[in-house]
């Protein structure tokens, strides 16, 4: 689950990296990936916003499918939900100029559902700079952030996963999902 485009993976032992997936660090598919998260974000950032919720806090949102904008900072404060509208191609697309910030017990959720109970890999958040997950936060989607991601004690990620471009990612007792894996 870790790739790094570096040469070190630094404090994340010891820990547990269930299979199939593996850590990488400086060899060429850790540089593969780190193109494609380039690639990634830049598509997210260019993506036309449909709605601006710049200076709003997600909890207590319900979205539909879309691309939503932040000028600067995008917080979650409670529970932002995510209706598909039973849509099993919706994307959800986030993009914050700055920083993301859940608060502690602060969650995401999906209803609806589409061909399934939960949305594969279709929640993006591009963050211009730094994410920070609060402590027990159930998250979900594919963080792709330009520099530091810190995510807290006993906070998870459903269906997704946490990638930066030019910082660290750092990990307390977390559990990354993708795919049809279990919740947290």
């Amino acid at each position: 689950m870790g790739t790094s485009h570096g040469t070190d993976i630094t404090g994340f032992l010891p820990t547990t990296v269930a299979w199939p997936h593996t850590t990488r660090a400086g060899d060429a598919t850790a540089l593969q990936a780190h193109k494609d998260l380039t690639t990634a974000y830049n598509a997210a950032a260019a993506m036309p916003s449909t709605h601006d919720l710049s200076g709003q806090d997600l909890g207590g949102l319900t979205l539909l499918p879309g691309v939503y904008h932040f000028s600067l900072a995008a917080t979650l404060n409670g529970i932002l939900t995510l209706k598909d509208q039973d849509d099993p191609n919706a994307q959800f697309i986030f993009q914050i100029g700055t920083t993301l910030t859940t608060a502690s017990n602060s969650s995401i959720i999906s209803i609806n559902g589409g061909a399934s109970t939960w949305l594969k890999g279709a929640v993006f958040w591009q963050v211009g700079t730094s994410a920070t997950l609060g402590t027990d936060s159930a998250f979900a989607g594919n963080i792709l952030a330009r520099d530091d991601i810190t995510i807290n004690t006993d906070a998870t990620i459903r269906d997704g996963s946490a990638l930066s471009q030019f910082g660290g990612v750092t990990l307390d007792s977390n559990r990354i999902t993708k795919g049809d894996l279990p919740p947290a």
